[in-house]
């Protein structure tokens, strides 16, 4: 059975179980900046790439691998799956699940893309005083 652990005190981190093996997903500054490297695109442009558009569903493996990725390397397991690995995890998954992955990645863009708004609106802010 496929189920789904949610981290409440670290948003942006869940863990699938898959089979009975624990996948550990950590969405945040660092899957952003590896997704937005993999893409080749600015941070500004992550939401719209996981959003709309005619590649949405490879956007979300790519952001979903890259989570994946982060989540293993902090709990230091070897990195052994590919992005096909990630969607046939998808694939597996409930919807109820997919729900919850979506939040912790929603979660995560929230407070990822606030920081970086922020460090933006400062640096014109200190444009502005010179």
């Amino acid at each position: 059975m496929n189920s789904v652990i949610d981290k409440k005190n670290n948003p942006g981190y869940v863990e699938i179980i898959i089979n009975g093996e624990t996948i550990p997903l950590k969405f945040g500054t660092m899957a952003m900046g590896k997704f937005c490297e993999m893409r080749k695109i600015k941070i500004h442009d992550a939401e719209k790439e996981l959003s709309s558009g005619p590649s949405q569903y490879a956007a979300l493996i790519d952001f979903i691998y890259c989570g994946a990725c982060v989540g293993y390397a902090l709990n230091k397991k070897e990195i052994d799956f590919t992005k096909l690995s990630v969607s046939e995890w998808l694939d597996s998954l409930t919807p109820q699940i997919h729900t919850q992955i979506l939040g912790a990645i929603q979660a995560s863009q929230n407070q990822t893309l606030n920081r970086a708004q922020r460090r933006q609106i400062q640096k014109e802010h200190r444009h502005l005083k010179n």
